[in-house]
C-alpha cells in the first residue's frame, strides 16, 4: 500500500527548495563535484546564472514580506535555521548591496523527489496524525496509514520539506580523496562557505503562504490563535510558532500587571500617605504574578506540545519517545577522534574530556574578566554620579545655561546613566562576539548542548550587567 501511494504521488512532485548562492568564478570542477555529491545524497539539483541585480532585487522583495511576517526571529536549531531560513535577509542582499549588476551568481537550487522525502521523514521519524486520529512516527512502509498521504504538501509543510532537505544536507560531506583542509564533520556546503566559493544559503519563500500569514497579522486582530499557531508552525517550524505563542501569552499576561499598576498610582495619588504600603502591596503582587505566570506558561506550553506531537512534557514513555525520534547526529563543527564505545564496542567520534574541561574553564575565566570590566565601570559610573551632583549643586546656579531645571535637573543629572548605557551596550556587542568564539572552540558534540551553553554565557552576563547596581 505505501509503496503505490508513493508512486502514485512521486510522478514530477518535487519539494521546496533551498537555493546556494555560488561566486561566479567557481571553478567547474567543484561545481561537478557538488552536482555528483549532492545527487548522491538524494536531492535534485540545477545550476543557473543569474545577474546579482535581478537575485538582490528578488532578495529584497521576499524579505519586506519575511520582515512584515515577523520572519527575523532566528535560533540556531535545526528546525528554526532550516524554516526561519527562509529569510531573504542572508541571502544576496546582505553581500552583494553595493556591487555592479552586470556581475553574476551561479544559484544552485536544491530539491528532493517524492520517495527521497518519504524515505528522509521515516529516516528521522517525523510524526504524522494517521487516519484514525492517532499521531505516530512515521514509516514508508505504513504510508496510507497517514492523513494526506495522496497530497505531499499537506502531509509535509513548507517546514518539514526544508528540515528535511537540510538533514540530507547535513549527510552531504566532502570526500577527503578530493578536498583538502577539511575541519571536523563539516558539510560539502560549509566547506565551500569557509573557502569563500558560496556566498550564502537560503530557502525559497512561498509567496501564497507568506501572504496567508501576514494577513494573520493585522490591527484588527489583537492576539494570535490557535489556528494563526498551527499557520506559522507549519511555514516556519516549531520553535518559531512556540516563540509566538509565548509572546501572545506573556502580552495577555502583562495586561494584569498593567491593571495592577495603574490602580496602584490612581490609589497612591488619592491617598498620599498610603503610598509605601501600595508599592509594597503592589511589590508582593507582582512576585504573585510571576510564579503565576511561569506556572501558566508550563500549562500553556504542555497543551501546545500535547496538540501538536501529543507529546506530554515530563512523562517518561513521552520523553523516552521524543528523545529517539529525535536522531540527533553529531554537530558538522564537531572535532573528534574516532575510538571505540565502551559499552557498545562501536566506534564513535570522542573528544577528550580533559580537553573539553580546560577550554570550559577558559570560556569561565573570560567571563568573569568581561563581567569584572562591566562592573569596574558600573563602579566608576557610580563615583561620577557623586562627582557630577556636587558639581550640579555647587556650580549650576552660577551659569546661565545650567541654571533651567530641565539642564541641571534632567540633562546632565543623567550624564553618568547615559555614559554607563552607551558603554553597557559597546560591551553587549563586543561581548556576544566573544561568546560566540568561544562556544565554537567548546567544541559542542551535539546541537543541542551547543545552544544551551551559548544560552547561559549570554543569560549570565546579561542578567547580571543588567542588574550590577541592585546588588
Amino acid at each position: 500500500g505505501g509503496g503505490e501511494t508513493a508512486r502514485m504521488v512521486g510522478a514530477g512532485w518535487k519539494s521546496s527548495p533551498i537555493v546556494a548562492a555560488f561566486e561566479a568564478d567557481t571553478p567547474p570542477e567543484l561545481l561537478g563535484c557538488a552536482r555528483r555529491l549532492l545527487e548522491a545524497g538524494g536531492l535534485q539539483v540545477e545550476f543557473e546564472r543569474h545577474r546579482v541585480e535581478d537575485v538582490v532585487a528578488k532578495s529584497k522583495q521576499d524579505a519586506k514580506k519575511a520582515e512584515s511576517a515577523g520572519s527575523a526571529v532566528k535560533e540556531k536549531g535545526r528546525d528554526e535555521k532550516r524554516a526561519v531560513g527562509k529569510s531573504a535577509e542572508g541571502s544576496m542582499a546582505a553581500g552583494k548591496e553595493g556591487t555592479n549588476g552586470d556581475e553574476e551568481v551561479i544559484l544552485a537550487t536544491m530539491t528532493a523527489r517524492w520517495g527521497t522525502i518519504v524515505r528522509l521523514a521515516s529516516d528521522l521519524g517525523l510524526v504524522k496524525r494517521c487516519k484514525d486520529g492517532k499521531k505516530r512516527q512515521f514509516k514508508k512502509d505504513i504510508i496510507d496509514l497517514f492523513e494526506h498521504a495522496e497530497t505531499p504538501d499537506k502531509l509535509f509543510t513548507e517546514a518539514d520539506q526544508l528540515l528535511l532537505i537540510g538533514y540530507a544536507l547535513d549527510n552531504v560531506l566532502p570526500s577527503e580523496g578530493e578536498f583538502e583542509d577539511i575541519h571536523g564533520r563539516e558539510t560539502l556546503l560549509m566547506w565551500c562557505e569557509r573557502q569563500g566559493y558560496v556566498t550564502s544559503v537560503y530557502g525559497v519563500h512561498n509567496e501564497a503562504a507568506v501572504d496567508d500569514i501576514l494577513s494573520r497579522f493585522s490591527l484588527k486582530k489583537r492576539m494570535l490563535n490557535d489556528d494563526d499557531l498551527l499557520a506559522l508552525r507549519a511555514y516556519f517550524g516549531d520553535k518559531v510558532a512556540l516563540y509566538f505563542a509565548f509572546l501572545t501569552y506573556y502580552t495577555q499576561s502583562l495586561s494584569i500587571v498593567a491593571l495592577g499598576g495603574l490602580l496602584t498610582v490612581l490609589l497612591a495619588m488619592a491617598i498620599p500617605r498610603m503610598r509605601a504600603y501600595l508599592v509594597v502591596l503592589f511589590s508582593v503582587y507582582v512576585c504573585v504574578w510571576g510564579v503565576a505566570f511561569i506556572a501558566g506558561w508550563k500549562r500553556r506550553n504542555t497543551e501546545l506540545m500535547y496538540a501538536w506531537r501529543d507529546h506530554v512534557l515530563g512523562d517518561a514513555s513521552d520523553d523516552e519517545r521524543m528523545r529517539r525520534s529525535m536522531k540527533e547526529g553529531l554537530r558538522p563543527e564537531f572535532i573528534g577522534e574516532l575510538e571505540p564505545d565502551p559499552v557498545t564496542g562501536e566506534t564513535e567520534f570522542v573528544f577528550s574530556a580533559r580537553k573539553k574541561y580546560f577550554r570550559y574553564a577558559v570560556s569561565t575565566v573570560v567571563i568573569l574578566m568581561c563581567l569584572y570590566i562591566v562592573t569596574e565601570t558600573m563602579l566608576t559610573t557610580l563615583d561620577y554620579t557623586d562627582i557630577n551632583q556636587t558639581w550640579i549643586d555647587e556650580n549650576a546656579p552660577l551659569h546661565w545655561w545650567s541654571k533651567p531645571f530641565v539642564m541641571h535637573g534632567v540633562l546632565l543629572a543623567n550624564i553618568p546613566l547615559i555614559l554607563y548605557l552607551v558603554a553597557l551596550n559597546i560591551f553587549s556587542m563586543i561581548y556576544n562576539k566573544i561568546a560566540k568564539m568561544l562556544n565554537d572552540w567548546e567544541n559542542h558534540k551535539y546541537e543541542h548542548e551547543y545552544e544551551n551553553a551559548m544560552i547561559l554565557k549570554l543569560v549570565v552576563f546579561q542578567l547580571l550587567s543588567l542588574n550590577m547596581s541592585y546588588l
